[in-house]
């Protein structure tokens, strides 16, 4: 699992579909500020974290409403 809190941590990204995506909702909702300070950070699950780990991190059961939280974006989920 993989926290990115700003567009300099995005820019490692390795998938190029997940790096855009994470950059332009970044650069959408606050391009001119520290976004993990207001707005939290970005999750990148990885092959291998289980649901507990992940639901650990974001702090509920992401599982629960998953219509409300997820959005296909393609290439990756949102």
């Amino acid at each position: 699992m993989r926290l990115i809190r700003s567009a300099i941590e995005a820019d490692t990204v390795a998938d190029n579909a997940i790096r855009k995506l994470i950059l332009e909702r970044i650069a959408e909702i606050a391009d001119d500020i520290p976004f993990s300070d207001v707005h939290g950070y970005f999750v990148i699950v990885e092959a291998g974290d289980t649901l507990e780990a992940i639901n650990a991190q974001v702090g509920f059961d992401v599982l629960s409403k998953p219509v409300e939280i997820l959005e296909d974006c393609g290439s990756c989920w949102e």
